[in-house]
């Protein structure tokens, strides 16, 4: 199998398998992020997001499903995966689920020569590591494919270029263009996107500022008021991105003139909203990430989201005191 895939590249370069399904924003961050390991390691790079959580069919690579991607991006090929089912028989063996975990920093560091590069967090890995060897202890040139599966970096000016030759499917496209001209056009649009975290959800970067809900629901109402105290003007829209319906009822109740784009957000808020409707709700989150982009000013709370990392990008993003 492994073989097959060496063939999926025309030239004889070596090959990036970049392959997540966590959310979006870490999903084309990390791509993102692989694709700068192809360019400083002269490598194709090959986009893997079978199986994934956004689609019911899971033979389909969602990637090229919801995206759209330039051939050839600052010199590296990118690869458009038709065998999906190359990687779904892998990962039945065990063999996508052994962590294959890279750091980014290291790697932009070392020239590149080993066969992986394991994240050892605990003894799962270790025991991954052992089972992985048996399995492809006969296979030769097997250091051609790197496969990254999670890093851990910085934002960086220089993913840039992937993100500027990434663009949403048609059909997606079209239902953006159709929103920003029905709700933008006309108004000064303040993009919000606000991050929810409930104690229930996996901890994360930014749950510390929710410990306490009330709390950090009030300094969100404060920054959103400082925002505006900055900008007098008549034809103000604030437009809301936000994964929870507790956020979502909050900044309605509070604030005048929010619009969002219409999104299920579930029953159940002690789960993230790419755990609890992953596919029910993907094209509208895809969407929201666009409309972010296309706002007059961008507010992120927090402000290290990789879900509106795009938009800050393209769009001003408002600097707090």
């Amino acid at each position: 199998m492994l073989k097959k895939l060496l063939k999926i590249s025309s030239s004889t370069k070596n090959i990036t398998v970049c392959y997540r399904n966590s959310g979006f924003g870490d999903n084309l961050f990390q791509a993102a992020c692989s694709w700068l390991f192809s360019k400083n390691n002269d490598r194709d790079l090959l986009i893997n997001w079978s199986n994934s959580r956004y689609l019911t069919n899971k033979k389909i690579n969602s990637f090229f499903y919801f995206f759209e991607i330039d051939e050839v991006i600052d010199g590296v090929k990118v690869i458009k995966l038709t065998d999906v089912n190359l990687f779904l028989k892998l990962r039945s063996i065990g063999f996508m689920n052994i962590a294959i975990t890279l750091t980014y920093r290291l790697l932009m560091k070392i020239n590149f020569k080993a066969k992986f590069l394991y994240s050892l967090k605990d003894n799962y890995y270790r025991r991954a590591i052992e089972k992985e060897k048996k399995i492809l202890g006969s296979l030769n040139n097997i250091n051609r494919i790197v496969f990254i599966r999670g890093c851990h970096h910085n934002f960086s000016k220089d993913l840039k270029p992937f993100f500027d030759s990434l663009k949403p499917a048609k059909f997606i496209d079209e239902k953006i263009d159709k929103y920003t001209k029905q709700n933008f056009e006309g108004f000064f649009t303040i993009g919000l996107h606000i991050r929810y975290y409930n104690k229930a959800m996996y901890r994360s970067d930014y749950s510390e500022m929710w410990e306490n809900e009330s709390e950090c629901l009030n300094q969100i109402k404060n920054k959103i008021k400082e925002v505006l105290s900055n900008y007098n003007l008549d034809n103000i829209r604030l437009f809301l991105a936000t994964d929870s319906s507790v956020t979502h009822e909050f900044i309605n109740k509070n604030f005048d003139n929010v619009i969002s784009y219409n999104k299920d957000f579930g029953n159940d808020v002690s789960k993230e909203l790419h755990d609890q409707l992953p596919s029910e709700t993907a094209e509208a989150s895809i969407i929201e990430m666009f409309l972010l982009s296309r706002c007059d000013l961008l507010v992120r709370l927090p402000a290290d989201s990789w879900f509106s990392y795009y938009a800050s990008l393209y769009t001003e993003t408002f600097k707090f005191n």
